[in-house]
């Protein structure tokens, strides 16, 4: 019989009987082999439009590997091998259901940031499906008090006994230890990457790693947001409240009529090469299997782990990540990305620069500043924070995101082992004093490695020589980090919520008039099955109570911060920090700082170069010599011949923001074809007709080297400022805006990103 091509229709799966899903599941299992997968960022939407928004019955295929792939990501099921097992009346109805798959689900679409999509599982993850009944979502409305038997991942032994353990698990009464233990069969099913590692040829090896950090995972939690368990509490209600909305369409087949669909979580995680999979493709054990750097990451294996152990990994998920990372790149390029980049405001930024922050770059730009390099690193690490952190960047209904810090450096770059432990001091400082959280692979592991600095499963390959990338090891080991920091936040913040011992006098919400607020009968967080006050005139007086700790901020640590003045200089910048928090947000969110803007070869990128091509042949008005490559895994746009040239064109809108910033990202290399790099980069602001000014244009330029004497391939980046006072102000509204880049020395350049934005 010829073979019928048709979607998955998933209530037709429900009503059949067992024989026909076997006979689906075998389909499947023959042709997710040839599934591809993509990390979708805003601009794609331009590009593909809405396929992957508005039909939520097609398969997604894939996560994140790598692969140059142009096709609109659905999987296609042919049904030819079960044929004679199916009967004539259950096939028309699945052909006619099919017809019928297109569910216009603008809810759905969420915000426009990255959206990572899945494929279907070998094995099968329908198991799940009935496990949550009609009502039994209803009666929950605090992620606290929920069953996590009943989230998303079935029992792995099916026992009631079993089944009974797990539906007693809760946030709030059980203990990250005993959640992990329990969950563990599921965490190692759920650690295989289906798209990297279809047949599960790496199971003792994923079998023996788990068993040999489960009993460490403690000792990888550093520091919890003890200043941020307001931005916690909302991260756990919203992903609730999404996950509720999501097993809803499940039951349903479609989503609810008249309920609006929650939004995901938005996380942005930044980092250089050890995020972007640098050498995780290399087999540990020899080079009889070299996996794919871009599927075999830590940073596509954790979004594809947690959208399977949600179980939603048919439709769009709980959390919505944004990667960039590309080599080269450290915390002093990540403050750009905060502050200029696309698809904000996140709800989580994690910062995972560790290596790159302790790398030969970050040693030079110390050097360059006569300091050391753990003096640069609190600099660099406590301006970073302070950029995520911007009290500006508030606005009513917006909290600012919680920030993470994760430390993967195992050393290296540096050979002293006080050296190599200068992040670590340095982390350990600012989260403490910012109040932020920080996860550490290399605190759990320091030990293990120390004690045998030639092993090769933890650490990078080819000690003593100077590696700093990680393998495999590393790869499959972060995402249960991940897992087990996230389970961590979540018993602490729900048991304290249900013991009524939350800090929250620090909570926007909850600050009280100072003048009531220093006794002790009032205004402090009082603890639940302690008596009341006695308030007996004989007793012993009660001193004054400590004031709240100050909303925003804390003041700049440095050395000129002291007990004398850092309480009045930390209580002076409350009062803006307030007025910031209840400023009315422009469209419910604050305004996007950048008209233009790329990141050539990030993770988060279109793999194929033709995409960001397209986008900058739409601004492109003169180009001779440039031209995208991607030679030793870094895209960018190049020069390839002396005086190469090319122009670049924007007319400001008329309610747009003026354009103040022109930040140009670009690689700075060695060898004979990098000698004399040079360029330049002339900015020319034509006014508009109703400008009084028209005759003035009025132009900036920088000089921007690409060569240096190192062996290493590093990103930079320069501003060139628009906005030089009250009588330059950028291109205003109206304008237009043309940027050109000459070679001026040398014949090759290599632009890596592109920034031009209002700050």
């Amino acid at each position: 019989m010829a073979a019928t091509t048709m979607f998955l229709p998933m209530r037709q799966l429900r009503a059949t009987a067992p024989l026909i899903l076997l006979c689906f599941l075998f389909v499947i299992l023959n042709n997710i082999r040839s599934s591809h997968s993509r990390i979708m960022s805003i601009s794609d939407h331009e590009a593909l439009g809405s396929a992957h928004q508005d039909d939520i019955y097609n398969i997604p295929t894939g996560i994140a590997n790598g692969d140059n792939n142009d096709d609109n990501g659905i999987l296609m099921l042919t049904v030819n091998e079960c044929d004679g097992k199916i009967d004539d009346g259950v096939r028309l109805a699945l052909e006619k259901e099919s017809t019928k798959a297109s569910v216009n689900s603008q809810e759905l679409a969420g915000s426009n940031v990255t959206e990572i999509t899945t494929s279907l599982p070998k094995e099968s993850t329908d198991t799940n499906e009935e496990m949550i009944s009609e009502d039994s979502l209803e009666e929950y409305d605090d992620i606290c008090s929920f069953p996590l038997g009943d989230m998303g991942i079935p029992p792995s032994d099916k026992d009631a006994v079993m089944a009974k353990k797990l539906r007693s698990l809760t946030f709030e009464t059980a203990s990250t230890n005993k959640i992990w233990h329990q969950f563990l069969p599921d965490i190692f099913r759920l650690s295989r990457h289906e798209v990297e590692d279809d047949d599960f040829r790496w199971h003792d090896y994923v079998k023996i790693l788990l068993d040999f950090v489960t009993p460490r995972m403690k000792n990888s939690v550093q520091d919890l947001p003890v200043l941020h368990w307001d931005k916690v509490g909302n991260i756990m209600d919203l992903a609730f409240e999404r996950y509720k909305y999501l097993q809803e369409i499940k039951r349903l087949g479609a989503p609810p009529k008249g309920v609006p669909a929650p939004r995901t979580i938005k996380v942005l995680v930044l980092g250089g090469s050890v995020t972007s999979g640098t050498n995780c493709g290399r087999d540990p054990a020899g080079a009889q299997h070299k996996g794919s750097e871009g599927k075999c990451r830590y940073a596509s294996r954790f979004p594809y782990m947690l959208l399977k152990m949600l179980g939603t990994h048919r439709y769009r998920g709980v959390f919505d990540f944004k990667v960039q990372a590309l080599g080269g790149m450290n915390s002093n390029i990540g403050i750009d990305m905060v502050e200029y980049g696309e698809g904000g405001p996140f709800d989580i930024v994690i910062n995972t620069y560790s290596t790159n922050d302790m790398h030969i770059i970050s040693m030079n730009e110390a050097m360059k500043k006569n300091t050391t390099l753990e003096e640069s690193l609190l600099d660099v690490s406590q301006e970073f924070i302070r950029t995520v952190l911007d009290d500006s960047k508030r606005c009513k209904g917006h909290k600012l995101p919680l920030v993470l810090y994760y430390n993967d450096y195992m050393g290296n770059e540096q050979k002293g082992i006080l050296e190599i432990d200068a992040y670590s001091r340095v982390m350990s400082t600012l989260t403490s004093y910012y109040g932020i959280g920080q996860l550490s692979y290399a605190h759990m592991m320091k030990h293990t490695i120390f004690g045998d600095t030639d092993e090769e499963i933890f650490s990078p390959s080819g000690w003593p020589e100077r590696q700093i990338h990680p393998g495999r090891g590393f790869h499959t080991i972060t995402p249960w980090l991940f897992l087990y920091y996230s389970i961590e936040m979540a018993t602490t913040y729900c048991d304290m919520k249900s013991t009524n011992t939350l800090p929250t006098s620090h909570f926007l919400e909850h600050i009280h008039d100072q003048s009531t607020f220093t006794n002790w009968t009032s205004g402090y967080d009082h603890t639940a099955r302690l008596p009341e006050l006695l308030k007996n005139d004989t007793m012993p007086k009660l001193p004054r109570l400590p004031h709240h700790v100050p909303f925003g901020l804390p003041p700049i640590l440095n050395k000129n911060l002291t007990l004398d003045n850092i309480s009045s200089q930390w209580r002076a910048t409350e009062t803006s920090a307030i007025a910031f928090a209840q400023t009315e947000c422009i469209d419910g969110n604050p305004t996007p700082p950048c008209m233009f803007s790329f990141l050539a070869g990030s993770v988060d990128s279109n793999p194929n170069p033709n995409f960001l091509k397209k986008k900058l042949n739409k601004v492109i008005t003169q180009n001779e010599g440039w031209d995208l490559t991607w030679d030793y895994g870094k895209l960018g746009f190049e020069a390839q011949q002396h005086n190469a040239s090319f122009a670049m064109e924007f007319d400001i809108k008329e309610h747009a923001k003026p354009v103040k910033v022109v930040n140009v990202m670009f690689m700075k290399s060695y060898g004979e074809k990098w000698v004399g790099s040079e360029l330049r980069v002339h900015t020319t602001i034509i006014p508009s007709t109703k400008s009084t000014d028209i005759l003035n244009n009025r132009t900036t330029s920088i000089d921007v080297l690409g060569f240096h004497g190192k062996n290493t391939s590093e990103i930079f980046s320069q501003k060139l400022i628009l906005d030089k006072d009250e009588e330059d102000p950028g291109a205003k509204p109206n304008d237009r805006l043309r940027v050109q880049f000459d070679m001026i020395g040398g014949t090759t350049f290599k632009i890596s990103g592109l920034m031009i934005c209002d700050l």
